[in-house]
C-alpha cells in the first residue's frame, strides 16, 4: 500500500506535466466566451472561440441586451488560434468582429479547411479567414413589421379620451415592429429565408454523414441537421465553392427543408454514417436512422424497414389516433407523409428505439390506488414540458385492468397453448388466438377454451386430467399440443392423441418421476426426480404424423433448467437451442441441443459474483460437478434474449427467494465469454426469506402487450422486466399469493396475461396502453399534450385535479380603460396585439381527472392572460351551518410585466355528481364534474398581487400573496365573506 501511495504524485505530475493551460485573458484578451469548436483541414489542433464583447463602434463596452441595441447591437465575434503544444505558441489565425448579439454557437465545417457555422437567433453565418456568407431565417432579421397584426379582431378601445385611443391602436400596431436601429449589419448580406419563420434560439446541430460529400462543378455540399427548441427537424445543406465562400447572394449558399419533428431537443449528435441520437431533458430520447432516397420525391413512410423500426409519421398517426396528439402533432404528421419535391437527394428519418424520459417533474401528490387498501398508495406527478406534458402515475405496485375474475380453488399451474389448423398465413398472424388454457390442481387437470367466452372443456380434449400438468406448450410449428405430467408425456393435434411416451421409456427402466420439463418447439427438456436431465425432439414423418425422438445423451445432478433460442449465436454454438443448467452446489453449465455438449461452465452461482467466468478446471463426471451441496441454492433459472439487441440474460432464482440477474458478454481481448452481474431497480423489494406457503416459479411473460419479462409466484410475487440494458422489479402482491401466471391472447384480452391466487381466483388481466416498464417505479403515463402544471388528488372523491395549460385559438381581451398611466397602458396593448398576431394562445385551466383512467372529467378554462399559480384539496367549514366540505381551491394570477400591476383570484371548486346527458344503454349516467362556488379578487395594493399558496387551517381558508399570509373564513356564499 505505501508503494502505491508513493507513485500517486509521479503519476499526477506526468499528467500535468502532458497538459496545456491556455489563458484565454492573455493569449486572447477575451473574458467572455460563449462558445468553442475545433477547425477542420489544419496540421495542428485550430480552436475557434465564439466570444461577447464591446462594439467597436460604441462608446459604451461589454456585452449587451435585447434592452440597449440602440446603444450596441454587434457585439459577438469569433477568433481561432492555433494549438503548439511543443513551443506553447498559441499563433492567431483568424478573428472577425460586429457579429450579432445573440450568436450562441459555433461549428466547424466538416470536410472543408478554415470555415466555421455560426449560429444566432435569426441569422447563421458561415466565415472564414477572408469572407462571410449569411441567411436570414425570419422577418425579426429585417427592418419593419415582423408580423402582421389583426386589427380587427381586437375590440375598440374604450373608456378615455380620443388620446388615449390613439396611444392603444399605435402600440398594437408596433407590437411586432423592427425598428432599423437594432437590425445587425449581417442583413445587408444575408440571403433572404425569412419566409421560413424559424426561431434558432436553443437549437442544436449535427452534421450528417450518410450524404455525399462532393458533387460535380467544383461545388461540396455538407449537409446537417437543425433541431429547433419546438421539436421541429430540419434538413440544412451549405453549398461551399472549393476555393472561397462567396458573399454574392446571386446563388444560394444554404438551402433548408423541413424534414419531420421529434422531442424537444437537450444535445444531438451522430454516432455513425446512418445513427443520429436525439437526447432530451423534457421529453423522451430517440435513436434515429438517416437514410437518403433517390432525387425526384421522397416520402417518409415505415415501408421496407428492419423489424422493430417505425417511422416519425406513423407514431405520430399513433399518437393522434388515441387523442394524445395536439396541433403540432398535425404539422408533424404532415411533414413526414407529404410529397416533397427536390432537386437533390432526400432526408428520411426513422425511429429505432426511444430512451423514455418522466423529466422534468413540476408538482406531484399522494393517492390512494385501491380504496379497499390503505397501504396501497402511488404518486401522482406532472412531468414533461409543452407537447411532452403528461400525468403520470408512479408506484412500486404492478398496475394492470382486470377484465375477468372466476372463482377456482387450488389452482398451481396456468399455461395457454394454441392448436393450429389453418393455413400458413393465418398461422404467422397477430391474430391466432390462443386454443386452450390447462389448469391444474394439486391432483387433477383442466382445460378450457379461450373463445369469447371462457367455456369448460376437459370432457371434450384428450388430455391427462387424472394427473396434475407440470407443463405444457406447442411443438411444430403450433400445430401440436404438448403435455407433460408426473408419469409421461403426451402429444395432440386439437381433440386427438398422436403420441404417449411412458415414464418407464424415459427413465430407461429405472423408477422416477418427472418433477419438471420445459418445452420450446421443436424439443422438450425434462428433469426427473432423481436429477437426470432428458431430451425428446419431435419431427413428422412423410405422413405426417409427429414422431418423438428420446435423445441418448444425459445429465445428472441437475435441480433446474431453462431453454432459449441461440439467435445471436451465443458461445460459438451454431446450434438453434441452448440449455443452461444448475445443479445443488450452484454449478452452471451450458449445452447446446440436442447433443447436450457444454459450451459453458461456471462454479458458486448461489454467491451472486460480480462476474461469472468459465471453470476450465472443472472435473465433471456424468455431466455434473461432484461438490458438496451448498445450504444456499439456485431453485429457478430463467434465460432470455433481448429482441432488439439479441443480448442474453439469465435470472437465478435462489432458495431464499433472491434474485441474481446476469448478461452474457464478451472479451475484447480473448474473445471468451462470460457473465457479468446487473444491477437491479428497486432491489429492496426483493425479500429474502427460507420458506413460502406458496411454491416460487420463474414463469417468462413474452409480449404482453408489448412488454417482456418474468413473473416471481409465492407468498410476496413480483415480476421483472428485463430491456435497455437494466433490470427491473415491481411488486405484484396486491391481490395476495399468486400461485401461477400465463399469458393470455383472445379477441377479449389482446395480449394480457392469467393469474391464479392462493385464496381461490382466476384473474384474466392486461396491461393498459398507459403502462411504461420502463422506470424504476412502476409507471402509468397519460400524455396530454400540453404542461401541467400543479396536482392535487380528493380522497372522499378519488378524482385528481389539476392546473393545466395548452395552447388554444386566441380569444379576445377586455380593451384597457383610460385615465392610467400611458407606458402601462402601452404594454397591455402591446401584449394583446402581440397574441392576436400568433392568433392562438396559452391558456390555464382547471381539469378533474379520474384516478383510474386519467381521463379528463371536466374543465373550467380561466380567463385570458390569466395563469394557475397553486392548487389544493382543502376542508373549509362552511360559518353558516357549520358543516365542513372538501373543495378545490385554485390560486392565480394576470402578470402584465413590470409596467402594469398584477392581479390575483382564488377560486373554489366543489366536486359533485353530475347527470350524463344522452347516456348510452348499460354506460353510466352520473360522473364526477365540477361547479364554482365561489371567488375572491385581489388587485392593487396593499394586498393585491398573485396567489401563489393555497391551503386550510382548522376549516378556515389559508392564502399566501407575495410576503402577506391571509385566514379567511366562508359562509357559503358568493363571494366569500372578508378577512377575520
Amino acid at each position: 500500500a505505501g508503494e502505491k501511495n508513493a507513485q500517486v504524485p509521479a503519476a499526477a505530475n506526468r499528467l500535468n506535466r502532458g497538459g496545456d493551460v491556455i489563458s484565454l485573458l492573455e493569449v486572447c484578451k477575451l473574458s467572455y466566451v460563449r462558445d468553442i469548436c475545433f477547425l477542420h483541414g489544419y496540421n495542428e489542433p485550430v480552436l475557434c472561440l465564439l466570444h461577447e464583447s464591446g462594439s467597436p463602434q460604441s462608446a459604451s463596452r461589454g456585452p449587451t441586451w435585447s434592452g440597449r441595441l440602440r446603444d450596441a447591437k454587434d457585439t459577438c465575434g469569433i477568433k481561432a488560434f492555433s494549438i503548439n503544444t511543443t513551443h506553447r505558441r498559441y499563433p492567431k489565425l483568424m478573428e472577425k468582429s460586429n457579429l450579432p448579439y445573440d450568436a450562441f454557437a459555433v461549428k466547424g465545417v466538416p470536410g472543408v479547411g478554415g470555415k466555421c457555422l455560426v449560429l444566432c437567433s435569426d441569422y447563421i453565418l458561415l466565415l472564414d479567414h477572408r469572407t462571410m456568407s449569411a441567411v436570414a431565417v425570419n422577418r425579426f432579421a429585417y427592418p419593419g413589421f415582423a408580423r402582421e397584426i389583426p386589427m380587427d379582431k381586437m375590440d375598440e378601445p374604450r373608456g378615455g379620451d380620443q388620446q388615449h385611443s390613439m396611444n392603444v391602436l399605435q402600440a398594437r400596431k408596433n407590437a411586432y415592429l423592427v425598428i432599423p436601429e437594432v437590425v445587425s449589419e449581417v442583413s445587408k448580406i444575408a440571403q433572404n429565408e425569412s419566409a421560413m419563420m424559424l426561431d434558432l434560439n436553443d437549437c442544436k446541430l449535427t452534421w450528417l454523414e450518410c450524404f455525399k460529400q462532393k458533387e460535380g462543378g467544383g461545388f461540396g455540399r455538407v449537409h446537417g441537421l437543425l433541431s429547433l427548441k419546438s421539436g421541429q427537424l430540419v434538413h440544412f445543406t451549405v453549398r461551399i465553392d472549393s476555393g472561397s465562400v462567396r458573399t454574392s447572394t446571386a446563388s444560394k449558399v444554404f438551402e433548408f427543408k423541413s424534414c419531420g419533428s421529434s422531442s424537444v431537443p437537450s444535445c444531438i449528435s451522430v454516432l455513425s454514417d446512418t445513427l443520429v441520437f436525439l437526447g432530451s431533458r423534457l421529453g423522451n430520447s430517440a435513436l434515429l436512422r438517416c437514410r437518403v432516397t433517390s432525387s425526384g420525391s421522397a416520402k417518409a413512410s415505415s415501408e421496407n424497414l428492419v423489424e422493430d423500426e417505425g417511422s416519425l409519421a406513423q407514431e405520430m398517426m399513433d399518437k393522434s389516433a388515441v387523442g394524445e396528439g395536439n396541433e403540432e402533432d398535425e404539422l408533424e404528421k404532415a411533414l413526414f407523409t407529404s410529397e416533397v419535391a427536390t432537386d437533390h437527394d432526400a432526408l428520411v428519418l426513422t425511429v429505432c428505439d426511444r430512451l423514455s424520459n418522466l423529466g422534468p417533474i413540476l408538482d406531484m401528490t399522494t393517492m390512494s390506488t385501491d380504496s379497499s387498501k390503505k397501504e396501497d398508495v402511488a404518486v401522482a406527478a406532472c412531468v414533461g414540458h409543452g407537447k411532452h406534458g403528461a400525468i403520470a402515475i408512479l408506484s412500486q405496485t404492478w398496475r394492470y385492468d382486470k377484465l375477468l375474475q372466476v372463482d377456482l380453488n387450488d389452482i398451481k399451474f396456468l399455461q395457454t397453448v394454441h392448436s393450429f389448423k389453418g393455413d400458413e398465413k393465418d398461422r404467422l398472424s397477430e391474430e391466432h388466438f390462443h386454443a386452450y388454457l390447462v389448469l391444474s390442481t394439486s391432483d387433477s387437470t383442466m382445460v378450457l377454451e379461450t373463445k369469447e367466452e371462457l367455456e369448460l372443456i376437459t370432457e371434450r380434449m384428450s388430455f391427462v386430467t387424472n394427473f396434475p400438468t407440470i407443463c405444457a406448450g406447442n411443438l411444430l410449428r403450433k400445430t401440436r399440443i404438448v403435455q407433460v405430467y408426473k408419469e409421461g408425456v403426451r402429444v395432440m393435434r386439437g381433440s386427438e392423441v398422436e403420441k404417449d411416451v411412458g415414464c418407464k421409456d424415459l427413465c430407461e427402466g429405472q423408477q422416477s418421476e418427472i418433477v419438471d420439463a420445459c418445452v420450446c418447439d421443436p424439443y422438450i427438456l425434462f428433469l426427473l426426480g432423481d436429477g437426470t436431465l432428458g431430451l425428446l425432439e419431435g419431427s413428422a414423418d412423410e405422413k405426417g404424423r409427429v414422431v418423438v425422438n428420446l435423445g441418448s445423451e444425459r445429465r445428472r445432478n441437475v435441480t433446474c433448467m431453462s431453454v432459449v433460442e441461440n439467435r445471436g449465436g451465443y458461445f460459438g454454438a451454431s446450434e438453434s437451442h441452448l440449455a443452461i443448467l444448475c445443479d445443488a452446489s450452484g454449478g452452471l453449465e451450458v449445452i447446446s441441443l440436442p447433443r447436450l455438449s457444454s459450451v459453458f461452465r461456471s462454479s458458486a452461482v448461489h454467491e451472486g459474483f460480480k462476474r461469472l467466468e468459465e471453470a476450465t478446471s472443472m472435473k465433471v463426471e456424468d455431466g455434473g460437478d461432484q461438490r458438496g451441496e451448498a445450504s444456499l441454492c439456485v431453485a429457478q433459472i430463467d434465460c432470455q434474449a433481448d429482441r432488439l439487441t439479441k443480448e442474453l440474460w439469465v435470472s437465478f432464482l435462489l432458495s431464499d427467494g433472491f434474485l441474481y440477474v446476469y448478461r452474457l458478454d464478451q472479451c475484447q481481448r480473448t474473445r471468451g465469454f462470460f457473465f457479468s452481474r446487473v444491477n437491479i431497480l428497486n432491489e429492496f423489494l426483493l425479500v429474502s426469506e427460507a420458506s413460502s406457503r406458496v411454491q416460487r416459479k420463474m414463469v417468462r411473460l413474452e409480449n404482453v402487450n408489448g412488454h417482456y419479462g418474468y413473473f416471481i409466484t409465492g407468498d410476496n410475487p413480483y415480476v421483472v422486466f428485463v430491456g435497455q440494458g437494466q433490470v427491473r422489479v415491481y411488486s405484484a402482491s396486491k391481490d395476495g399469493p399468486v400461485t401461477s401466471i400465463t399469458g393470455f391472447h383472445n379477441v377479449n384480452c389482446n395480449h394480457g396475461f392469467v393469474f391464479a391466487t392462493e385464496n381461490g381466483q382466476v384473474n384474466v388481466c392486461n396491461l393498459n396502453a398507459r403502462f411504461s416498464s420502463k422506470f424504476s417505479w412502476c409507471a402509468e403515463v397519460k400524455h396530454v399534450g400540453s404542461t401541467v402544471h400543479k396536482i392535487t388528488y380528493s380522497a372522499e372523491t378519488r378524482v385528481l385535479a389539476a392546473l393545466v395549460s395548452k395552447v388554444i385559438p386566441y380569444r379576445k381581451r377586455k380593451p384597457e380603460e383610460g385615465g392610467g398611466d400611458a407606458h402601462a397602458t402601452n404594454v397591455y396593448a402591446a401584449q394583446e396585439a402581440a397574441v392576436a398576431a400568433e392568433a392562438r394562445e396559452e391558456s390555464f385551466e382547471v381539469q378533474l381527472i379520474s384516478a383510474e383512467t386519467l381521463e379528463v372529467l371536466w374543465s373550467h378554462a380561466l380567463a385570458p392572460a390569466e395563469i394557475g399559480l397553486s392548487i389544493s384539496s382543502v376542508y373549509i367549514k362552511n360559518q353558516t351551518d357549520e358543516s365542513m366540505s372538501s373543495i378545490i381551491a385554485v390560486g392565480t394570477a394576470t402578470p402584465r410585466g413590470e409596467d402594469y400591476p398584477c392581479r390575483g383570484n382564488v377560486y373554489l371548486f366543489k366536486i359533485e355528481k353530475q347527470d350524463i346527458p344522452n347516456a348510452e344503454l348499460g354506460q353510466p349516467r352520473v360522473k364526477w364534474g365540477g361547479s364554482l362556488v365561489s371567488t375572491k379578487d385581489f388587485r392593487g395594493a396593499p394586498g393585491g398581487g398573485g396567489v401563489h399558496v393555497v391551503s386550510c387551517l382548522d376549516g378556515y381558508l389559508l392564502v399566501g400573496i407575495g410576503i402577506k399570509v391571509l385566514l379567511f373564513k366562508w359562509n357559503g356564499e358568493y363571494p366569500p365573506a372578508t378577512p377575520p
